[in-house]
């Protein structure tokens, strides 16, 4: 392991203690993972990085890990593994708002896997105000769209301009 690693690690494990002693003071010990970080959606959780952040939070033990999955009737097998871990799957498309109130009921943290459809930057404003609606506190959004690939489309429609309108919102949002 390296220095940067192991100081990551060092400074997660003091976090961790601190949250103990004061959710122990307040007599709230017994919930305090739950209180810390809340139910968390992740988006993309099929995806290479989504997958890999759903599977770090139930292998930790995070008691409620949530993944949209646009056909949640037929599970793929990403999907299937990670709601065996005890991940709950729930409907979401990025192109029908009709399943963002659903999938954001209860959640804390949204992990936002920017994804591959070519119109995301238009839904992205109505999913960040679902968002709000739904009391959303806190909001990670990340990308590694195909960035290496100068040919890809998203390239060639000003993709870091979309992000940037996206990003704004973000800021400007209660989240």
């Amino acid at each position: 392991m390296n220095d940067i690693a192991k100081d990551v690690q060092v400074a997660a494990l003091k976090v961790g203690e601190a949250c103990d002693f004061v959710c122990d003071k307040l007599g709230l010990k017994e919930h305090h993972n739950e209180l810390v970080t809340g139910r968390i959606f992740v988006t993309g959780a099929t995806g290479v990085l989504g997958y890999r952040v759903a599977q770090r939070l139930l292998n930790s033990g995070h008691p409620s890990t949530r993944i949209g999955y646009r056909h949640p009737e037929d599970l793929g097998e990403f999907a299937a593994q990670l709601s065996s871990k005890g991940a709950e799957v729930v409907h979401f498309d990025w192109k029908d708002k009709n399943t963002y109130a659903d999938a954001l009921d209860g959640v804390k943290i949204v992990f936002c896997v920017t994804p591959y459809i070519e119109d995301w930057a238009q839904s992205f404003p109505g999913f960040l105000h679902a968002c709000e609606k739904a009391g959303v506190e806190y909001f990670v959004k990340v990308s590694f769209y195909h960035a290496r690939n100068e040919n890809d489309i998203f390239q060639k429609v000003n993709f870091v301009r979309l992000h940037a309108a996206c990003d704004a919102l973000l800021a400007r949002s209660s989240i």
